[in-house]
């Protein structure tokens, strides 16, 4: 089934010179149907909207793509909303266990959405949502790392 997943099985020719349906086409069709609709029955509706087409029936190889294209796109607005919440968020009147809790939190979801922060972004990060009382400490932090603001 991998074959049809992931397009390493091709389809063969659908119809011989007389209009009717090749036998090869016909197992093919078969075995493709399976992966495809085990797919179709796991998704949930609002992603099956998107990458399900009730005009055109597609392949399992389609499909999983289909499925890919919406996975990552989904992705890449999360890893953004993610940034600009790293960028935005400050310490304010939390408590500092509470800030850097929050700022852990969000750089583990980068990483869970396949956008990991290295070690100097999340310090960078974490240092500039810091309120202007911390700035002789931030100033030693950032010349000890090296860091670039």
């Amino acid at each position: 089934m991998d074959g049809h997943l992931f397009g390493s099985v091709s389809c063969p020719k659908q119809f011989l010179e007389d209009g009717s349906t090749t036998e090869a086409y016909k197992i093919w069709f078969t075995l493709d149907r399976k992966p495809g609709g085990w797919l179709v029955s796991t998704l949930s509706p609002e992603v099956a909207s998107q990458v399900v087409s009730p005009v055109k029936r597609k392949t399992a190889f389609e499909l999983w793509t289909s499925i890919e294209c919406y996975c990552y796109t989904n992705n890449n607005t999360q890893v953004q909303v993610l940034k600009k919440q790293m960028h935005t968020t400050r310490k304010g009147s939390l408590k500092m266990i509470e800030y850097l809790s929050k700022m852990k939190d969000l750089a583990d979801c980068m990483s869970l959405a396949g956008a990991p922060l290295s070690k100097d972004d999340l310090i960078s990060n974490t240092l500039l949502g810091l309120d202007v009382e911390y700035l002789p400490i931030t100033v030693v932090l950032q010349l000890q790392f090296d860091l670039d603001w």
